[in-house]
């Protein structure tokens, strides 16, 4: 997983925290499940992150939900901007297998959890 970052406006008193999730779920996520997380501090510059590895968050086929938050505490309107921006986010995911193609040329994809018995089929993004 990859993705850019920058820290457009902060205002000092309150403790800002990026994070980014892979859930199962839709709902809001959990803090202490995130993937990656930084604490902010000032404005910054555009950051790139990149090679998080997500595998024990996506372990099989199925729904899964990235999720990027900006959490403040201990914030009062005084203390107000805080904007954060988030660009280029990309999750990859692959399965190992004996299967080959894409995605597209499978007749069953939809119907069928896996590439068995289906030519030219494989697991790829």
């Amino acid at each position: 997983m990859s993705f850019d970052w920058k820290n457009i406006a902060y205002a000092s008193g309150g403790t800002v925290t990026a994070y980014v999730f892979v859930d199962t779920g839709s709902g809001v996520p959990m803090i202490g499940t995130q993937v990656w997380s930084q604490t902010i501090t000032t404005n910054t510059a555009w950051a790139s992150v990149s090679s998080i590895n997500v595998s024990n968050k996506v372990a099989t086929a199925g729904t899964y939900y990235l999720k990027v938050a900006y959490s403040v505490a201990g914030e009062s309107s005084s203390m107000r901007p805080f904007t954060i921006g988030f660009d280029n986010v990309q999750l990859n995911w692959s399965k190992t297998g004996s299967c080959s193609g894409t995605p597209t040329t499978c007749d069953i994809f939809l119907t069928q959890t896996t590439c068995q018995a289906q030519l030219d089929c494989q697991w790829i993004p």
